[in-house]
């Protein structure tokens, strides 16, 4: 309880919106609908944020480690950059970039022109805040219900659950065959006393419920709580920890969980691909990896992608952001000034400015931005849009695929790399014409210049830490956002099945009328064909069964989908939303 009260953060100064002009206030007297400024504070070194908040006006990167257990600092966007500002807010699907939880921690400031974004409201009096709008407070925000969680759990430890009345069952069965022998060899001997002979067995029987059961129960749900505590494990609602018996199926994420957080990248490849020269006989001409340090030298093109395509930012000197993306950036001996300009540390040349940035989605698994490259060469230099993103979704805005596309990166996928590609188009636009343009028209028509190639090494523990799951009974599944190559490669390395024949299939096509669907093996050549659960069932005891959300969604619509989804060893290319069905369908049969 004193580790809870001493996370509340005493109530601070800020400004707030009201009655057309702004005022100051506590963050204690906020409430749904109120527009604020969030400043940072001088001589402070955390900043924590009030409420949950949209961010209306500039961005900020934060540190949500408190809320997610994620140490790796996020950049969150003005809702402003969105194309499709209709739209109803979706606070946990498309629109989280845009949020603020309460709670969590602003490790920079990246303030934009209120006045000029909301014309409607009174001209600030500060200029390097950022203008947020106050969703949810107290106990309603992201944190409060946690504490809440925590704090006031509705749900006890108690002894009426399916198990203990099975038990309670069993005993009654022995007391009723125990009264009943007493019964018996009492009733032969004439002298005994009737009476006594039944207040015997009435005895026996009434003594099978314990008057110690729900004080045993209490004691053994202790007892796992404090051991838990001692391998730093806080468990919120230890009602649940008498259900953990029951569980027979784990399901894990690939990246960070069975696999290392920092991917490690090799370099990049088939950056020529786009001169015409691909042939079959080429092929490992155009699979030869260039390492970063030289990509400035033979690929210009792919050297300001990697230098411009980002969501990274500065936080107290040290660059943050994502792990795959910070790796790249300083591989190519790029700099950055905390604001959106990047540049060489050893030339002035390409400066890149980002324009406007389209952040990574789950649902569309690419990102991109549009940036202004001052290259020396051209006055002004010259505006570009960059992407990279999943191969094969990136494949399908390219103005003209090139010829070996998919076999150049295909190779490293089945041996458990991690590839992105990327594109980019020249646009003629104003600064001012930037800001209009929407993702549609910005990711169309774009020209391939490379694939980025890296690795994720399993950790240490994880391959015993499967066996050992394994072995014990439990079915081992992965649910990822990653290529279904990748995703199977890690799978038949940790033997998800361990009676599979070494062969991972994968779903080709599913016809929902006929509850059949087409397994694919990873050269892509049919099979078999499944009719209905049972056989799916004993294709999956011999082989790893594959599935990509793109077919997932055909499957969700066949009869008794749980059980195919019981079936069904890796998921992979996911969306949040996919994951949580796979999730409630296998639990809807448990």
């Amino acid at each position: 309880m004193k580790r809870l009260r001493s996370m509340r953060k005493p109530a601070e100064e800020i400004w707030i919106h009201r009655q057309g002009k702004w005022e100051k206030t506590m963050t204690d007297d906020l409430f749904p609908g109120d527009i604020v400024l969030i400043q940072r504070i001088a001589n402070k070194k955390k900043q924590n944020v009030p409420c949950d908040l949209l961010l209306l006006s500039g961005s900020a990167v934060v540190n949500e480690a408190i809320l997610t257990g994620e140490s790796q600092p996020l950049v969150k966007e003005s809702i402003a950059s969105q194309d499709q500002l209709g739209d109803q807010l979706d606070i946990k699907g498309m629109h989280k970039q845009h949020i603020l939880n309460s709670g969590t921690e602003i490790l920079q400031h990246i303030p934009a022109d209120v006045h000029a974004d909301m014309p409607q409201l009174q001209k600030p009096p500060v200029e390097d805040g950022l203008c947020c709008i106050v969703l949810k407070n107290g106990f309603e925000t992201k944190q409060g219900k946690l504490m809440r969680m925590i704090l006031f759990s509705s749900d006890r430890v108690t002894v009426e659950s399916v198990e203990v009345y099975y038990y309670l069952l069993i005993l009654l069965i022995f007391a009723l065959l125990a009264s009943y022998h007493v019964m018996q060899e009492g009733l032969k001997d004439p002298d005994r006393s009737r009476y006594k002979i039944m207040l015997r067995c009435v005895l026996i029987i009434t003594n099978v419920v314990p008057p110690e059961l729900p004080m045993e129960l209490s004691l053994a749900v202790n007892y796992s709580i404090i051991t838990m505590i001692k391998k730093s494990i806080f468990c919120t609602e230890p009602f649940r920890i008498p259900n953990a018996g029951k569980v027979n199926i784990c399901c894990f994420d690939k990246t960070g969980t069975l696999t290392q957080n920092d991917l490690i990248i090799k370099g990049i490849t088939a950056y020529n691909l786009s001169n015409g020269s691909w042939t079959p006989k080429t092929k490992e001409n155009f699979q030869k990896i260039l390492p970063l340090a030289d990509v400035h030298r033979l690929s210009k093109e792919a050297h300001i992608v990697l230098g411009g395509c980002h969501t990274l930012a500065m936080a107290d000197g040290n660059l943050v952001g994502d792990p795959i993306e910070k790796q790249a950036f300083e591989g190519i001996k790029f700099v950055h000034d905390g604001l959106k300009t990047s540049s060489p540390k050893e030339s002035s040349s390409p400066r890149i400015l980002q324009l406007k940035r389209f952040l990574f989605e789950s649902s569309l698994k690419r990102q991109s931005t549009i940036v202004n490259v001052q290259d020396g060469q051209v006055r002004g230099g010259f505006n570009r849009v960059l992407c990279k993103g999943a191969p094969e979704i990136v494949q399908k805005y390219l103005k003209t695929v090139p010829e070996g596309y998919k076999e150049s990166y295909i190779d490293f996928v089945k041996n458990g790399a991690r590839v992105l590609a990327m594109a980019y188009k020249d646009i003629k636009a104003s600064s001012v014409e930037v800001q209009a343009i929407t993702r549609e028209k910005a990711e169309s028509d774009l020209i391939f210049c490379g694939f980025i190639v890296s690795e994720c090494p399993i950790k240490e523990d994880t391959k015993a830490v499967i066996e050992e799951l394994v072995q014990s009974g439990h079915e081992v599944k992965m649910i990822t956002g990653d290529n279904q190559l990748t995703a199977a490669f890690v799978a038949q390395k940790l033997e998800f099945n361990p009676k599979s024949q070494s062969q991972s299939l994968f779903v080709d096509q599913v016809v929902v009328g006929q509850s059949q669907i087409s397994w694919i093996d990873i050269d892509e050549k049919l099979v078999k064909k499944t009719n209905g659960v049972e056989e799916v069932k004993e294709l999956s005891k011999k082989n790893l069964l594959c599935v990509s959300g793109d077919q997932l969604d055909q499957i969700f619509e066949l009869e008794n989908v749980a059980y195919y989804i019981r079936y069904i060893h890796v998921f992979s290319r996911t969306s949040p939303n996919q994951k949580t069905s796979i999730i409630a369908q296998i639990n809807s049969i448990q």
